[in-house]
């Protein structure tokens, strides 16, 4: 059955009381089942997170690893695993990705993960690298088509072989803030103003975030639009005053909006 266990649900329960140690204890004490997988990603979660113990989170997920039969669960502990790596041991992360793609071939969740990861470290040919797995293996997946059509509209020069991937994606999901986000900011590398604010000001009804918004003020002031631009910067900042792409293009175009 996959009804959770006692167990689970009071591991949950002392999740959201932001109680760790009673969570943690009650997790461990899942039985083998339905939930148990779920319960250790939970432990690994808790342990790095408010233990600030990520040694001892990689180790349990190492031995969830072991011993599951299902695939997905253990891509799902691999994933956790470079997760949790990410702000603290960039290099170990990576290394994580490596051996978890080593072992489990092309897996698609883990080859966009990775893809994600590298442009982190404005590492775009290795990103490139990992969608086109993907896209060799389902040409039609959106999620690598927009991710790859984004990366060059912005990190490259390559803005008409952009657009192709990104309208590939669009077709599929016209309703997408993210996709309509991208679709807006390739139209602006490509130098078409308006189609660019038309896509974007959708964008931003749909998906409040700092980059989104980031994106809509950058060409809103390349427009003339500046206190338009200056409105919606300065919102954002309250916001979202942490998120880089922003903080990017406030530095770059306007730096006197910051503290």
């Amino acid at each position: 059955s996959e009804v959770p266990t006692r167990a689970f649900l009071l591991g949950q329960l002392y999740e959201l009381r932001e109680e760790p140690d009673l969570a943690l204890s009650w997790y461990a004490q899942e039985p083998s089942g339905a939930a148990w997988a779920e319960a250790q990603l939970r432990r690994g979660v808790l342990l790095a997170r408010d233990k600030q113990d990520v040694p001892g989170a990689r180790l349990l997920l190492a031995e969830l690893r072991r011993q599951v039969d299902d695939a997905d669960q253990r891509v799902d502990a691999w994933l956790l695993e470079a997760e949790l790596l990410t702000p603290v041991d960039r290099k170990a992360a990576a290394q994580v990705y490596d051996e978890a793609l080593a072992q489990n071939g092309q897996d698609v969740r883990l080859l966009y993960s990775r893809a994600l990861f590298r442009i982190g470290d404005d590492d775009v040919a290795g990103l490139e690298r990992d969608l086109r797995s993907i896209l060799a293996l389902d040409p039609e997946n959106v999620q690598a088509l927009n991710a790859l059509g984004y990366t060059l509209a912005d990190r490259t020069d390559r803005h008409q072989e952009a657009l192709g991937y990104i309208e590939r994606a669009y077709a599929k999901r016209p309703d997408d803030g993210a996709f309509i986000d991208s679709m807006g900011w390739v139209q602006y590398r490509l130098g078409n103003l308006d189609e660019a604010l038309k896509y974007l000001r959708r964008a931003w009804e749909l998906v409040q975030d700092g980059e989104v918004g980031s994106h809509l003020a950058e060409v809103l002031w390349v427009s003339g639009r500046k206190d338009e631009a200056r409105t919606l910067w300065q919102e954002l900042l309250q916001r979202f005053g942490d998120n880089a792409a922003l903080l990017e293009s406030v530095r770059r175009l306007q730096p006197d909006l910051l503290p």
